[in-house]
């Protein structure tokens, strides 16, 4: 695909898992693809403390805070 391709890319409840080795190079290769103007809609679950065990199930290793993905 080249790049400036997409005007719209969605990430839900993806970078958050344990396969996911650098969530920060998938964000750039997000960018890298979006047309000039283009839109991320991004969806991760937040803040430590609302880990539960559907966590665990679901494999999730990390949760989010936005100024981690800004």
């Amino acid at each position: 695909m080249n790049n400036n391709n997409l005007g719209l890319v969605t990430i839900f409840n993806v970078l958050y898992h344990k396969y996911v080795k650098d969530e920060k190079k998938i964000i750039s290769d997000v960018f890298y693809l979006l047309q000039p103007g283009g839109i991320l809609i991004l969806n991760e679950p937040a803040f430590d403390h609302l880990k539960e065990q559907h966590d665990v199930y679901d494999m999730g290793l990390r949760r989010f805070k936005l100024s981690h993905l800004e």
